[in-house]
């Protein structure tokens, strides 16, 4: 996979992917590849997304099939540990959980790469997310028709994905340093004391 050649779609729970097997089917990511990495990896879970995407690779099968994933338009993560890194992949990432009651995952993972972050309405009692949407790098959707309107605008405007990727990037890049500064304030208050 080429930089900026997928959808990265990472901890998703049913609702998340209800919505990105509408868009997809509504082509509403164009030729970009959709890549599932589902927040359960149970085989109860596995079997649903394989019937809502019925032409989709699992991730295990490469090791028999490399070259299944040039054909494939959908591969779904089917292990654990590697999503941080699948996001450098991504054109637009979309976090799962928003449509949960708990919320979204880790939007920063996806953002400091410079990528555009896009999650479901569920997202308010995470700082990080509303400031990541007021400084212009991430978006929250309510249902298919929006990811579908956002993903076209994202999808067929480079210049303006990667304008908002760079708003993510920049937003993680400037909140760096956070914990430091924090710490610094306590022990100069003496806020902790044994």
């Amino acid at each position: 996979m080429q930089n900026s050649s997928a959808v990265i779609a990472g901890s998703t729970w049913p609702d998340d992917e209800d919505i990105l097997r509408d868009v997809y089917k509504a082509g509403g990511f164009g030729e970009k590849k959709l890549v599932i990495a589902p927040h359960e990896n149970n085989e109860g879970h596995l079997k649903n997304l394989a019937d809502q995407f019925p032409d989709a690779l699992f991730f295990s099968s490469l090791k028999e099939d490399t070259e299944g994933l040039l054909d494939k338009k959908v591969l779904i993560i089917d292990n654990v540990g590697m999503l941080s890194r699948l996001y450098k992949y991504a054109s637009v990432a979309y976090i799962g959980g928003g449509f949960t009651k708990d919320g979204i995952h880790n939007i920063l993972e996806a953002a400091v790469w410079g990528k555009p972050v896009v999650f479901g309405p569920n997202y308010q009692k995470y700082r990080e997310a509303k400031e990541l949407i007021e400084a212009g790098g991430g978006f929250s959707v309510k249902n298919a028709d929006e990811l579908k309107q956002l993903a076209s605008k994202l999808m067929t405007n480079e210049q303006y994905r990667q304008a908002v990727g760079e708003k993510a990037k920049n937003y993680v890049f400037s909140n760096t340093g956070a914990t430091e500064k924090i710490l610094q304030e306590i022990q100069a208050k003496r806020l902790l004391t044994n």
